[in-house]
């Protein structure tokens, strides 16, 4: 601070970086808006796209629903599926009914921890039979659809029976849930849909 030189030194050398401060300090929007006016293709600046497929996201839910403890918790996941399905409107539901049919008898119902146990078993029917019923068959799918639906499943339990092999079959709480919402079906359709429909074949 005694020296009059050293001090001098030292002021030039502040003066000189808040100039060059300034200068880059107005520099610099410019240069952020040449940068964000011309953005790469295909990307969107501070956003990341993240998809799942349907399939995937119901194989994630039957995850949560089989290695769960807890039956509040596959309650909610119940519940999640049915969010799912009603987001999803009555054109998609039809549109993706055999996807969701296979998942839930073949990931849920015939799944070694829950078909293992008598109790978890009743139970995931039960959520099959909501989820079919209530939510599919009563607020979603149109006329058209649910014969659709029936045919769906009578050619997947027909499958099912001639297909070789034990690894293959449904459990008979899924057996059991096929044909009370085929029973449904015909019961909602009526007159509109004949025993020859839903025939199986021989």
């Amino acid at each position: 601070m005694t020296d009059p030189k050293q001090n001098e030194v030292l002021n030039e050398t502040n003066t000189r970086e808040s100039k060059k401060r300034k200068s880059a300090s107005a520099s610099k929007p410019e240069d952020e808006d040449d940068g964000s006016a011309s953005p790469a293709p295909g990307k969107v600046a501070g956003q990341v796209v993240f998809r799942l497929e349907f399939h995937e996201i119901l194989r994630q839910l039957s995850i949560i629903y089989a290695r769960s403890g807890s039956r509040y918790i596959r309650n909610g996941v119940a519940l999640s599926y049915s969010t799912i399905f009603k987001t999803m409107g009555g054109n998609s539901a039809s549109v993706n009914y055999s996807i969701i049919l296979n998942h839930l008898f073949s990931e849920i119902a015939a799944h070694p921890l829950v078909g293992d146990e008598r109790f978890r078993a009743l139970e995931a029917r039960r959520h099959i039979d909501y989820l079919l019923g209530h939510v599919l068959r009563r607020q979603l799918l149109i006329e058209p659809a649910k014969m659709m639906a029936i045919r769906a499943i009578t050619d997947t339990l027909q499958q099912k029976s001639t297909r070789g092999g034990d690894t293959d079959a449904w459990p008979t709480e899924a057996t059991v849930a096929a044909l009370t919402e085929i029973a449904g079906l015909i019961q909602d359709l009526g007159s509109a849909v004949s025993l020859e429909q839903v025939r199986f074949r021989s």
